[in-house]
């Protein structure tokens, strides 16, 4: 079984969330809650969408299906600081959190959101329910979420240049799995979130799948290199079709405390065995003792539920998987 080094590692985490889902602050929250173990809490990163949010009074979100405490809470939302009644059910958040052992509900320090692509409707596809923006492709299913302003409530309530902000998971070849669609009016703003492809330092590009980005005149806070997960913003285009951005920044730089919990949901994007695979690109190892509830064998592009203990490579150690219907 290739279970990556520490070292080969950080690049494997560093895709994790392409997906959409950006946890900039993970590094130190989940570093200063080092400390929290042993005094009967536990550190928690979780990852899904959210099936329940509470309304503007609430301090519970539940995300996949999992009950959190928000009152102490701090929310991030496209990169700016936000508040809970942003979030809607559907979209795909991270959340970093301090669990009780005593068996509570657990509470969330950090809810962070990031739409996976947002802009303009260039193509519809009804026939196999696909859409097509900011050159990403776009995967409809019956799971998927509609804003209560896209009516009626699926792929015939949208038409081309449209602008919408699609939540969802990245699958195995880059493309979008929505989890939520929300028509965003008339909004100028044009946002993608994937890996770097075909860098050229030289004229200052690179591509988001077929997306085209400029970043001559960006903001730039990442490492650019190919396979570098990034957020891309603009709201201008150059005469070939190219984003101009006036920001890039890095989409994930996540990593774990050995012993913190995990619960990421997601899409299996590399399978190398029923032992090991890995979801948005997070290692996950079965072994003997895990708890299996697999309705749909689970193997390339399958969405996945998986709760287990990170070990000190960073390596998600399940102690339960269930695939999705």
């Amino acid at each position: 079984m290739n279970i990556p080094t520490k070292h080969g590692l950080r690049r494997v985490l560093a895709r994790l969330m392409t997906a959409g889902v950006v946890t900039l602050a993970v590094v130190a929250a989940m570093s200063s809650s080092a400390g929290i173990q042993g005094s009967g809490f536990r550190s928690l990163l979780a990852i899904g969408t959210v099936t329940e949010r509470g309304n503007g009074n609430s301090n519970t979100i539940v995300v996949s299906g999992i009950p959190y405490s928000t009152s102490g809470a701090v929310f991030q939302v496209n990169g700016h600081a936000g508040v809970q009644g942003q979030i809607h059910v559907g979209d795909v958040v991270s959340l970093i959190a301090t669990d009780p052992t005593d068996g509570g509900a657990a509470s969330a320090t950090q809810v962070t959101f990031n739409g996976s692509v947002q802009g303009k409707v260039s193509g519809i596809d009804a026939p196999s329910s696909t859409l097509f923006v900011l050159g990403q492709t776009v995967h409809v299913t019956s799971q998927t979420v509609f804003g209560s302003n896209i009516k009626p409530a699926d792929l015939s309530g949208l038409q081309n240049d449209d602008v919408v902000q699609v939540s969802g998971f990245a699958n195995s070849v880059g493309e979008m799995v929505a989890t939520r669609i929300e028509a965003k009016g008339q909004s100028n703003v044009s946002r993608v979130v994937g890996s770097v492809q075909t860098l050229d330092r030289t004229q200052h590009t690179f591509y988001v799948n077929s997306l085209k980005i400029d970043y001559g005149n960006a903001k730039v806070e990442a490492v650019l290199t190919d396979g570098a997960p990034v957020i891309a913003h603009g709201v201008k285009f150059a005469t070939d079709g190219a984003l101009i951005a006036t920001r890039v920044r890095a989409s994930a730089t996540t990593h774990s405390e050995p012993g913190s919990i995990g619960r990421i949901q997601g899409i299996i994007t590399s399978y190398s065995s029923s032992a090991y695979f890995e979801v948005n690109g997070q290692p996950v190892v079965v072994g003997a003792q895990t708890k299996l509830n697999l309705p749909v064998p689970i193997g390339m592009d399958v969405e996945v539920n998986v709760t287990g203990t990170f070990d000190t490579n960073g390596v998600l150690v399940a102690d339960s998987v269930q695939s999705s219907k």
